[in-house]
Parts: structure tokens; C-alpha cells; sequence
């Protein structure tokens, strides 16, 4: 490794953060000795400190890089004229792009801010493969890892999401080269600081303070707001983060070590474990694993799970997820009477039937439910939902129109004709596949025989 670079022994503080930012580097192995760097630079605050520091430590060979998103026309060119100087300035090679991130935006239904950080990305990642780089260094720190945190939860992310931004991950899939994040304990405050004190120039981003963008108005207006509550927020945030990412490094191991062998039985592991062996299932298909699609199909085995119009996704009992081709499921008027008085099964459109009377209820599972067989009636019939159809499930005040229903609980379209339901004697819905069951034909204190209604969906 090449010594440190440090000239001005009168900035004590500068000299301490190339140290700190240097140890993290090797510490976390980083980057390579001697292994050329591809530095993404915008011009602002952070960037520029990230550049100036690499290039004060001197162990690398750097690549200047810089995205013009032509967001804020002439301040964004003047960022790219800015960046190019320095650069020369530095004695280091320096390579640009720019893209339409309006237009990228509108064309992929997605945010302005996220248009951009995929167009960025995308800029980086062919920058680095055609200079036959294998290292990105960016600029996020530990104030980044914060906001992403808090948006994150904010948003509603219970998975990996909530373990932060990682110090090294794999810029896509199937490449050999790397995102870092050399800064990612260092205080924002401590970069202005350096900058400061060695005179370094750089641009300010009028659109960090613009309200109209997500990430500003949680940083001004909601962690301004947390931090009255909790002083130490910056250092509680970055400790549960780094719990929360140590959790879900040990939880993926575990499930990748399930998948290999499949002992225990699925249903007999834990549910953490559960929903990550779907997640990692669901990564591999190639589909983004949702806390709704992991729930649906952690809890209804053997049931086909839509993700799209034309594809859809179903666990087994073992716990292994397959991906299904789907077709548009034409409405069915097909119906099958049966008699529920003696114990008997059947089969009915894809889905294995058994019943019979029991002497006190037991715990529903996935599969299986108990129902006041005398609200019921010997007399069942088993069909498809149909226009007008309407249902009372339990725990509500009075029954609605059952399409609503789908609706409200997220059930995909092309799943919606496919499955079953059960009516009553009457002709009274009292269970439909994948749904809550029936008020009025739940099991109480005065229910004097118990229907045990079991079911099963082939593939």
C-alpha cells in the first residue's frame, strides 16, 4: 500500500478523516492496491470530498466520472464543466454522460428520482466495463444510510431494505464489478469540515432543497422533527442498521443452507426462516419479492399466486415455489352438489374436497377450517364466484359484494374466476378459497355439531 499523502500538517482534522476513511478501505477491503477506480462524481459536497480523499491516500489509480441528468439546463451543465476542471486539475482522466430522465421517467411509469439513479447507474456500470474497471466508488455516508432507513420503513419495507446500504455489493447480477462505499460511516458534517479546511470547491445542488422530492422533505422536515425526540438518532439509526443487516446475513445462510437440504420440513421452520427461503425463491425466478406476495404464499400452499397477467407463482407443501404460465381463466358456471350429513371427499376444478363431522373445533390451518355444520346444511355447493355474489366475512358488521372483496384484499385478476367457493342449504356463501371464512357460519359457544371442511389444490 502506498503511503498517505498528507501535505498540510497544519489541518490536523483532514489529516484524521483520510486516516479513518483509509482504515474503513482496508478494513472492509474495498478496493484493491493499485486497482484502477471508478469515482462517480456530481460536483457536490459529498462527491467531491469522496474524490479529493482517494486521491490524498494515492493508492489507486482514479477515474473521474459524472451523469449529467440535464434536470436544472445550464447549473447542469455547469456541474459537468465543474467536474471535468477539477479532474484536469487533479491529473485524472475523466469520462461523462447525460440521458433524458424525464422522458426515461415518463416511458417506465417511476419517479423523476428514481429515473435518474437507474440512468446513473446504467452510466456508471458500462463506464467501468469498457475501462476494464472493476470497482465504482460512490459517496454515500453514514447521514445517506440514515435517510434510506427511515424512508425505507417509512414506506413500508420489512426485509433486507432495512439493513441499509451495504460498504460493497455487485453493481448488477452477472458482472464481476462492484459498488463501494468508502464514506458510508462518515458524518456529513465531518466532509463539509474537510472541504472547509483545504479550500476544496464544490457545487451546491439546488434540488436538495427542493420539498417536491421525497428524500429532502424526510431529512428537513421528519428526522429534523425525530431528533427532538431523540438527540442520538444519527448513532441509534446506524446501530440498528448494522443489528438488523448482521440478522439478515445469518437468516439468508440458514436459508440457503434449507434450500440445499429441505430438512426440517417446511411447515415445521420457523416463519422468519420461511419468508426468507420465498424471498430468495422468489429473487431467483427473477421477481421482486413483496411482503404481500412472500404473506400469500407462505400461507396458501398448493393456491397459484398471480404476479402478473401472464405468470403466476405457487409453493408446494415442501416449500419450493414454481413459477406457472398463465392464461386468461374464462368465467365458469360449472357447479358440483354435495352432502355433507356422512364424512366423504371429492374433486372439484383443481381442488381435492374432505369432510366430516367433529366433537369440538381445533385450530384452522392453511387447508382446513371448522364451520357450525348446522348453519351450513347437509345440502353444499361448490362453484365459482359469480356477478352478484355476496359474502360476510368474519369479524365484519354485515356481507358485501364479493368482487369488492377481492379488491380490497388484493386478490390479482386473473386468479378471481379460478377460484372456488362453498354456498350453504340456502344458497349462503360460507367459504371461498383463500379468503377469511364466513360470519355466520363460524363456530360458537351454542354450536352444537362441527363441520370439518378440508381442501386442497393440485397443480
Amino acid at each position: 500500500m502506498c503511503p498517505l499523502l498528507v501535505t498540510n500538517s497544519s489541518v490536523e482534522a483532514a489529516s484524521d478523516l483520510i486516516l479513518r476513511v483509509h482504515k474503513t478501505i482496508q478494513q472492509h477491503q474495498l478496493l484493491p492496491a493499485g486497482k484502477p477506480v471508478l469515482v462517480g462524481v456530481s460536483g457536490g459536497i459529498d462527491s467531491v470530498a469522496l474524490l479529493h480523499l482517494l486521491h490524498r491516500v494515492g493508492a489507486w489509480p482514479l477515474h473521474v466520472a459524472h451523469f449529467n441528468h440535464c434536470l436544472r439546463g445550464a447549473e447542469s451543465d455547469g456541474d459537468e464543466s465543474f467536474v471535468q476542471s477539477m479532474a484536469a486539475s487533479l491529473g485524472l482522466p475523466f469520462v461523462s454522460g447525460r440521458g433524458d430522465v424525464e422522458g426515461f421517467a415518463e416511458l417506465n411509469g417511476i419517479s423523476i428520482e428514481m429515473a435518474a439513479r437507474e440512468l446513473r447507474h446504467q452510466f456508471f456500470l458500462q463506464s467501468a466495463q469498457q475501462l476494464g474497471i472493476d470497482r465504482i466508488a460512490l459517496a454515500h455516508h453514514a447521514d445517506d444510510q440514515i435517510e434510506t432507513f427511515w424512508l425505507r420503513l417509512l414506506r413500508g419495507d420489512v426485509g433486507p431494505g432495512l439493513t441499509g446500504m451495504r460498504w460493497s455489493r455487485p453493481a448488477r447480477a452477472g458482472t464481476h464489478i462492484s459498488i463501494v462505499r468508502p464514506l458510508l460511516g462518515i458524518a456529513k458534517s465531518d466532509l463539509i469540515r474537510f472541504a472547509r479546511e483545504n479550500e476544496i470547491s464544490f457545487r451546491d445542488d439546488s434540488s436538495n432543497w427542493s420539498p417536491d422530492i421525497v428524500r429532502n422533505r424526510l431529512r428537513l422536515e421528519i428526522i429534523a422533527r425525530l431528533k427532538t425526540f431523540q438527540p442520538a438518532l444519527r448513532e441509534v439509526t446506524l446501530r440498528t442498521v448494522r443489528i438488523l443487516a448482521a440478522e439478515k446475513d445469518f437468516l439468508e445462510k440458514h436459508a440457503r443452507d434449507w434450500l440445499k437440504n429441505r430438512i426440517p420440513a417446511f411447515h415445521d421452520i420457523h416463519v422468519a426462516l420461511q419468508r426468507e427461503i420465498l424471498r430468495l425463491q422468489l429473487l431467483e425466478l427473477g421477481l421482486k419479492p413483496s411482503f404481500e406476495l412472500i404473506e400469500s404464499l407462505r400461507s396458501t400452499p398448493g393456491l397459484p399466486v398471480s404476479v402478473s397477467p401472464a405468470q403466476s407463482v405457487l409453493r408446494a407443501d415442501s416449500g419450493m415455489v414454481t413459477a406457472l404460465k398463465t392464461s386468461a381463466v374464462s368465467f365458469s358456471e360449472g357447479a358440483m352438489s354435495i352432502d355433507t350429513a356422512e364424512p366423504g371427499r371429492t374433486a372439484f376444478e383443481g381442488v381435492d374436497f374432505e369432510w366430516h363431522l367433529v366433537s369440538k373445533r381445533g385450530e384452522p390451518n392453511p387447508g382446513f377450517e371448522y364451520f357450525d355444520a348446522d348453519q351450513v346444511g347437509r345440502h353444499v355447493t361448490l362453484r365459482h364466484w359469480r356477478r352478484g355474489d355476496r359474502f360476510h366475512p368474519i369479524g365484519m358488521s354485515s356481507d358485501a359484494k364479493l368482487q369488492d372483496l377481492f379488491t380490497n384484499w388484493k386478490v390479482p385478476a386473473a386468479e378471481k374466476r379460478r377460484r372456488l367457493l362453498a354456498a350453504d342449504s340456502k344458497g349462503k356463501i360460507f367459504w371461498v378459497e383463500g379468503l377469511r371464512i364466513s360470519e355466520p357460519h363460524k363456530v360458537t359457544p351454542q354450536t352444537a355439531h362441527i363441520l370439518k371442511w378440508a381442501w386442497q389444490r393440485n397443480l
